[in-house]
């Protein structure tokens, strides 16, 4: 979770946030090309996701 979303990856590397209150998308960016498995993190307005490969991307909500 980060903020009032929930952060989930997918097979193709996307990173969907997911309102809480509604469930409608609030936002997806790409982290890269590879499937995200492992749970993202979120602390201090920052979220972190690590692909297969071992890639880490950080996402700052603005």
């Amino acid at each position: 979770m980060a903020g009032d979303d929930v952060v989930v990856g997918d097979l193709d590397g996307y990173v969907h946030w997911l309102r809480l209150s509604d469930g409608a998308f609030a936002a997806r960016m790409r982290a890269g090309h590879d499937a995200i498995r492992a749970t993202p993190v979120a602390a201090d307005g920052i979220v972190l996701v690590q692909n297969v490969d071992g890639g880490l991307t950080a996402f700052r909500a603005k």
